[in-house]
């Protein structure tokens, strides 16, 4: 997990509101799709303080997608509000699935034929079931 902080001064007295923190947790394809518990141990800039959130990852989460967690970053100055844990969600393609956007792809090699003639197909997966269920595929010939 990656940390970045950003920093905010004022010389004037006036509160200031915390810097945000910056963390990325990798995801397998699998954990994304069904949604995953972590937790977070994390240091405070200012104070050196270590702290422990859970982060709560849905169902369905996206590569380089942005979970906010408001009040959880550095400490403000002068009273200021504390700034903001910003975790970032990177999501590992899982062969022979991936993402593009919210779509989920699957990579199926056909062989020539059934590229040239079309098919029909049944075949058992395991995202989201703990038993795995089946569903039928019709490729349809290819098209130039």
């Amino acid at each position: 997990m990656g940390n970045e902080s950003e920093s905010q001064t004022n010389a004037q007295g006036e509160p200031v509101a915390g810097s945000d923190l910056h963390f990325t947790i990798a995801l397998s394809f699998s954990e994304a799709f069904q949604g995953d518990v972590r937790k977070l141990t994390y240091t405070i800039p200012s104070t050196g303080e270590t702290e422990e959130i859970t982060i709560v990852i849905p169902a369905g989460a996206v590569n380089e997608g942005k979970l906010r967690h408001r009040g959880y970053g550095d400490y403000g100055e002068n009273g200021g509000e504390r700034g903001d844990l910003v975790v970032r969600t990177l999501v590992l393609d899982e062969y022979p699935y991936r993402r593009d956007g919210a779509d989920v792809l699957l990579d199926w090699g056909v062989d020539d034929k059934v590229a040239q003639q079309g098919a029909r197909s049944r075949f058992w997966h395991q995202m989201g079931k703990p038993y795995g269920s089946s569903f039928q595929l019709n490729l349809q010939t290819a098209r130039s």
